[in-house]
């Protein structure tokens, strides 16, 4: 069965029929995936990306029992509230593809040249790629660490201002209400005065019919509350901040590094996989063009034949009766 990418059926695309076992499902993914790389179709790469997305699509789908159950069942519309799973052969064939030297094994023709090659240039190119990204990971974290304290500090400083702000605000309106006090109290004494002697008073001010502007008065205590903050829980926030990005860059660094490390023997292991293999397809492509059977030998002039055996037992008897 040819698969055909421009069908609406999974089965269909990776060319497979529906009762197909898991073991023809990856064979056949495997194959299709290798032929559509985008790498190796650098001259029509966007139909490569097209073919080999749909390809991986299929796969993610018929490898995993659950959702190959549903669509079997249901189709693609009972896939819709069903999110793809992350298979542990996708997780593999990612970290394979990350940190593979050259070209993947072909197992239709696999090449001793290619083999050799990825062993010996995977054996330093996965470890000195693990260590570049480790190190981009590292470096990252300790800058956007140095970021959140730099950040953290300016918002020590932004909040510290204002509490220092309010603190001085509530203190020069402290000031304010006493010299009003004091001023309403000479202004009482003079009502009195002028209410003895019939000199008017001055007219009431006008109503505001019940609508008070909301205005936020400053406070000591609130000045006060906001230096605190600035001056210590800002900063401790940066501070764990940056502890947490620089520990999650160093995590992330560690896991490159290893993954490097496993990447290298991945593909030692892969180089000697595939050399193995094209070296047993070589013989028995060199068993298959020998003839089924040899010839059969024919008897020379020295040999005696059978006739000629008994011909020569039979005279020795004679002379031996003689």
């Amino acid at each position: 069965m040819e698969p055909d990418l421009q069908s609406e059926d999974y089965y269909a695309n990776l060319g497979v029929e529906k009762a197909a076992s898991e073991a023809q499902i990856k064979a056949a993914y495997r194959k299709l995936a290798i032929k559509y790389h985008p790498d190796k179709n650098l001259l029509n790469r966007e139909e490569a990306e097209r073919n080999f997305k749909i390809v991986g699509e299929a796969y993610n789908i018929l490898s995993d029992p659950t959702t190959r159950h549903t669509y079997d069942e249901c189709g693609k519309e009972g896939l819709q509230d069903v999110s793809p799973p992350m298979t542990k052969e996708m997780l593999l064939a990612l970290f394979e593809e990350f940190f593979r030297f050259g070209n993947p094994m072909d197992d239709e023709a696999p090449n001793v040249g290619k083999g050799i090659l990825r062993a010996t240039g995977g054996i330093v190119y996965a470890p000195v790629k693990g260590v570049y990204y480790g190190g981009r990971s590292v470096i990252g974290g300790v800058v956007m660490g140095t970021a959140a304290i730099f950040v953290g500090l300016s918002g020590m400083a932004a909040s510290f201002g204002m509490g220092v702000v309010e603190m001085s605000q509530a203190g020069v309106n402290a000031a304010k209400k006493n010299k009003r006090r004091k001023l309403s109290d000479r202004q009482g004494s003079y009502h009195s005065t002028s209410s003895i002697y019939g000199m008017p008073e001055p007219a009431p001010s006008p109503e505001t019919n019940g609508e008070e502007l909301e205005v936020h008065v400053p406070t000591f205590l609130g000045g006060l509350k906001k230096a605190t903050v600035g001056a210590i829980a800002i900063p401790v926030a940066s501070f764990l901040n940056c502890g947490a990005l620089m520990l999650g860059g160093t995590v992330y660094g560690s896991g490159y590094i290893i993954g490097g490390l496993a990447g290298a023997f991945t593909n030692v292991s892969s180089g000697f996989k595939e050399v193995k293999l094209a070296n047993q397809r070589r013989i028995m492509m060199r068993r298959s063009s020998m003839p089924s059977s040899m010839p059969s030998r024919q008897p020379s002039n020295h040999e005696p034949t059978a006739a000629r055996r008994a011909t020569m037992e039979e005279s020795r008897s004679n002379v031996a009766m003689n």
